[in-house]
């Protein structure tokens, strides 16, 4: 009656295995802020495109572009902590939202929380920021283009 009960229970689901993988999943919300993510990105890259490089605009605009990152890369992170079952460590929000913190707590998380293979999570969280600053600079490549400006 206990394995019974432990399948029911969506907060007991394990979603490494696709038998119990349905719409108790972590995975879709993590999915989502990625998505959400790549929006941000987008949006700021047209939004930049649009203005003249050097006005208060653009600078303001970066900072909301990398501030709304850091929040979704803590939101990811809370989301898998919460999938992979583990505490949250002491000051992890801060480290996430400091300066080089992204580029150091992220990787030793992955790290953590996967073990071996949080060196190819760290790659694939590698990858995903190089095509997220691909489609920022895309986008605002192609709505200079289209408001007459070329962007070097």
């Amino acid at each position: 009656m206990g394995e019974v009960d432990r399948a029911r229970n969506p907060r007991d689901r394990d979603p490494a295995r696709p038998e119990q993988a349905g719409s108790g999943s972590r995975a879709r919300p993590k999915r989502l802020v990625l998505t959400a993510m790549a929006v941000v990105f987008v949006v700021a890259g047209v939004l930049l495109g649009w203005l003249p490089d050097d006005s208060d605009e653009a600078v303001a605009i970066d900072v909301l572009a990398v501030i709304a990152f850091l929040t979704l890369v803590y939101v990811w992170c809370e989301y898998d902590r919460l999938e992979h079952g583990r505490r949250r460590w002491r000051l992890f929000g801060v480290l996430v939202m400091a300066c080089p913190g992204p580029l150091v707590t992220v990787p030793v998380y992955l790290c953590i929380t996967r073990g071996t293979r949080g060196l190819w999570a760290t790659a694939k969280a590698g990858l995903l920021v190089a095509v997220l600053l691909g489609l920022r600079l895309g986008a605002a490549k192609v709505t200079a283009m289209l408001h007459g400006r070329f962007l070097p």
